[in-house]
């Protein structure tokens, strides 16, 4: 029980990171990215998921052989030497298959909704397949585009208030074997809805970390940070990356993810201006590690979920976590070093980031 728990909290954590809707931090990274340097910078969700669904697989694969060692023993990794597995496969096959049963046939609505993901999920990848290619590039004027991942969101959300939960009935023609009598159908989302499950805190912090770092650029706190930490340009860059993804990982320990997110990715731009390497290779391993933290409870809200169920104590969290948190923050400052510096040319300052000398919005 307590392995399959921290699977589930671990597995939503390193996850959300694949994509950039994925978690709140991904979301803080892509809006300030915007706001410093514009679509230039070419943070969009196919370039996320690009240059972020590698290391997720990788960190997935050591989650669950982690898991996998320590709950079961290392003999089960490869599925072997396990007393009575066939009948506790039997046992976990009949307890899916009930559960399968109890959910009915597949409704109209949640055809409805599958086909409007489907719908998303290509809308993000081909708004900007390259800076001159895809669907964005039909609302640009005067080398600007006016759209990004948040209209596609918003047109299928539109389409959401004005799709009906149910078939249409067309002049009045139905089927002869319908026995529900002819009404108005219902939109497959309502405002009333809206309101009570959207996370409108997780919008108003976000909102403040965009006003906060605003205010660090305004203030010229950022410029004297980066003043200030002149001599870190004597070390090199993988050392630099690595002490950023450590200390990220250990502030999510003890607050939120988004909030750190908040405090640090506003230092990152200039720090990198200091170095001489892309902001990306600083501020795309600071975002994704403070995802990272799988010792505490409040460390993230997959890790509060769990920890709710009662099913584990505080000290079951950190014996997992404290070494995940150590393999996370490794194999990703390896990953930046290797395949961000040889994929995507992070280690050396693009021009797209002289657009903003002093990084400000």
């Amino acid at each position: 029980m307590k392995g399959m728990l921290l699977g589930v909290a671990y597995g939503a954590s390193v996850g959300g990171t694949a994509t950039l809707m994925g978690s709140p931090p991904n979301l803080v990274m892509s809006g300030l990215i915007n706001t410093y340097y514009g679509e230039k910078a070419g943070v969009n969700f196919t370039f996320w998921v690009a240059f972020s669904l590698p290391c997720a697989f990788i960190m997935l694969f050591i989650t669950w052989a982690w898991l996998q060692y320590q709950f079961l023993g290392w003999r089960t990794l490869c599925g072997c030497c396990v007393k009575g597995r066939d009948t506790a496969d039997a046992m976990v096959e009949g307890l899916i298959r009930d559960e399968y049963v109890k959910m009915g046939k597949t409704t109209f609505a949640q055809i409805e909704m599958v086909l409007a993901f489907v719908v998303l999920i290509l809308l993000w990848f081909t708004r900007s397949i390259t800076y001159s290619i895809g669907w964005g590039t039909w609302f640009t004027f005067e080398s600007k585009q006016y759209t990004s991942d948040a209209t596609a969101a918003i047109i299928v959300a539109i389409f959401l208030f004005t799709l009906p939960n149910k078939p249409l009935t067309f002049l009045g023609c139905r089927p002869q074997t319908a026995e529900e009598p002819l009404h108005p159908r219902k939109a497959l989302l309502d405002w009333n809805t809206v309101q009570r499950k959207l996370p409108w805190s997780i919008v108003f912090l976000m909102g403040g970390g965009f006003a906060m770092a605003k205010g660090v650029s305004e203030s010229g706190l950022a410029d004297w940070l980066g003043e200030r930490l002149q001599s870190l340009d004597r070390l090199p860059p993988g050392v630099f990356v690595l002490v950023i993804c450590a200390i990220v990982s250990l502030l999510t320990e003890v607050a939120s993810n988004t909030a750190v997110a908040n405090i640090i990715l506003p230092l990152m731009p200039n720090l990198a201006k200091v170095i001489g390497v892309s902001p990306l290779f600083l501020m795309f391993p600071a975002t994704i590690a403070s995802s990272f933290s799988f010792m505490l409870p409040v460390a993230t809200p997959p890790n509060a979920i769990v920890f709710g169920t009662g099913h584990l104590a505080v000290m079951d969290m950190v014996k997992s976590g404290i070494w995940m948190n150590i393999v996370g923050v490794s194999i990703l400052t390896l990953f930046v070093n290797t395949y961000g510096v040889w994929v995507f040319g992070l280690r050396s300052y693009p021009d797209w980031a002289d657009v903003s000398q002093s990084v400000t919005p």
